[in-house]
């Protein structure tokens, strides 16, 4: 299998229409939710023959609602896009952000290189 780089994971939430953004907003400069946060989370190293062969990287793409209002057919979206673009991914619901009044759907990717 061979896994999409992070060009490829960039290009996958822009497929969505929904705003996208590594790390994280400016501070007052998030647009109205829906839209998606990715950031690095771990990265590991596949060695052969004692060299380094292979750099994964896992990154969590955070798709924020406003609070109460997780939406399936924008998840659904999201999903599809990374299907697309053969991205693997594991879905996680952190929960609710009170102080921002938002909700928070997280996908964990893997991708190759950094």
């Amino acid at each position: 299998m061979s896994l999409t780089d992070r060009s490829g994971l960039v290009a996958a939430l822009d497929s969505t229409g929904l705003p996208a953004v590594s790390g994280s907003w400016r501070v007052g400069g998030a647009p109205e939710p829906p839209y998606l946060v990715y950031r690095p989370a771990d990265a590991a190293v596949s060695y052969a023959d004692n060299r380094p062969a292979l750099v994964t990287t896992l990154y969590d793409v955070e798709l924020y609602f406003d609070l109460g209002s997780r939406d399936a057919l924008v998840e659904e979206k999201v999903e599809a896009a990374l299907d697309a673009a053969g991205i693997p991914w594991s879905k996680s619901f952190p929960g609710d952000v009170e102080d921002q009044r938002l909700t928070e759907t997280c996908w964990t990717v893997q991708v190759s290189g950094d």
